[in-house]
């Protein structure tokens, strides 16, 4: 595991027992040469890829060395808060970061596409910060510029320590989407407004990605190396978001593929997942049930409509 041009180092402590989906994302993860991995975990894991690197520790440990790096009180009552610590990560592993030209923080939760392809060429040492997003940043990856200034930029915003020794959880790293108040303190606002003082380069929807329970019609196909949504557009991860508590509400008819069966490709659609490859008929029995799925959804909006424009009316 080594620093280049063109590459990231993506920073994600982890703490806890690892879900159904660790495995293939570590296949993934193994697969693309555009990110290097630094976990942060109090879990014993064992034949890891070789663009892996381990740190043990728990999550008190973690909040320890945050508030002495920082010289600040930080909140860590869960692993949650996290996402409002994610930001600093450059600066809080910055010992790490040598050699690399960029850095990330990111989420386990995703299965990766083909990176090299997709990702990898915008790593071209010009753009300061990449996300998928044009709402914000996103906790499940955002990649920024391995440069002192970059690695500090979440420091700017004054309100920023009163986030980490603040009780409240803010979704910082995003776009602080569980408060209440109008446009408030949040990564995406900082690097927003670094943008627009000229003082950084920011690609917003820099890459497609999906992500959660697919919406009818809609779903995403893996054939070991790249990933595709269902219209044919290529995407450069999956995030699994709140399909894991559907697998949690139906863990015996929603299970995450094995790493043998990520091998040979699966698809996923809001049905679940399924092999193509491997069940003769599979694809057209999924996308009969998506046609139809989709069609449905679509009169009952159409009807809805109907019923509230009749009810004007009279």
């Amino acid at each position: 595991m080594h620093g280049a041009k063109g590459k990231a180092l993506l920073i994600i402590p982890y703490f806890g027992k690892f879900g159904p989906w660790f495995p293939i994302y570590l296949r993934s993860l193994a697969k693309q040469n555009t990110l290097d991995l630094l976990l942060i975990t109090d879990a014993d894991l064992t034949d890891l890829p070789g663009n892996v690197r381990l740190l043990k520790g728990t999550l008190s440990d973690l909040q320890a060395m945050a508030e002495e790096k920082l010289g600040t009180k930080v909140s860590l009552p869960t692993a949650r808060y996290l996402c409002d610590l994610k930001p600093a990560y450059g600066r809080l592993f910055d010992t790490y970061l040598e050699g690399y030209e960029y850095w990330a923080f990111g989420d386990e939760d995703v299965i990766y596409g083909d990176l090299d392809r997709i990702l990898r060429p915008l790593l071209d040492g010009r753009t300061d910060v990449l996300t998928a997003d044009s709402k914000g940043t996103l906790g499940h990856l955002t990649v920024l510029r391995n440069t002192k200034k970059l690695r500090n930029l979440v420091f700017e915003d004054e309100k920023y320590f009163e986030v980490l020794a603040g009780e409240d959880f803010w979704a910082y790293d995003e776009w602080s989407w569980t408060r209440s108040v109008e446009n408030p303190s949040s990564f995406t606002k900082t690097v927003r407004n670094a943008e627009q003082r000229g003082e950084i380069s920011v690609l917003w929807q820099a890459y497609k990605i999906r992500g959660d329970v697919p919406w009818p019609g809609d779903g995403m196909r893996y054939d070991g190396k790249s990933l595709h949504s269902l219209d044919g557009n290529q995407i450069a991860y999956f995030h699994w978001g709140r399909a894991k508590h559907k697998y949690l509400k139906y863990k015996r008819l929603f299970t995450f593929p094995t790493v043998e069966e990520a091998e040979g490709g699966f698809a996923y659609d809001r049905f679940g997942f399924y092999y193509p490859t491997k069940f003769f008929g599979q694809e057209w029995l999924r996308s009969t049930a998506r046609r139809a799925d989709k069609w449905l959804k679509t009169f009952s909006a159409g009807r809805r409509q109907t019923l509230r424009s009749a009810a004007r009316l009279n």
